[in-house]
């Protein structure tokens, strides 16, 4: 392996958590995270977008999913 990198993503919920298990028996979690992306361009000039990533995580580890939350809940995900 030549590199690793680790991911923390905070948003919010665009739908609830879909947890899974694969035949092998791994885990497997599946969400929705609206994100938002502010930037300063030219300078003093504000913008921000709003972009939907589709995260999932495998895992025999208990806690890979968060707690079930309505959509519009802020969430974070980090890698166990």
């Amino acid at each position: 392996m030549n590199s690793v990198n680790l991911v923390m993503l905070l948003g919010r919920l665009t739908r609830g958590p879909e947890l899974r298990s694969t035949p092998s028996g791994a885990t497997v979690c599946q969400m929705g995270l609206a994100l938002n992306r502010p930037w300063t361009w030219p300078p003093a000039r504000r913008s921000r977008s709003t972009g939907v990533q589709q995260a999932a995580g495998c895992s025999d580890a208990p806690g890979l999913c968060p707690a079930p939350g309505a959509p519009g809940v802020d969430r974070g995900v980090q890698p166990c």
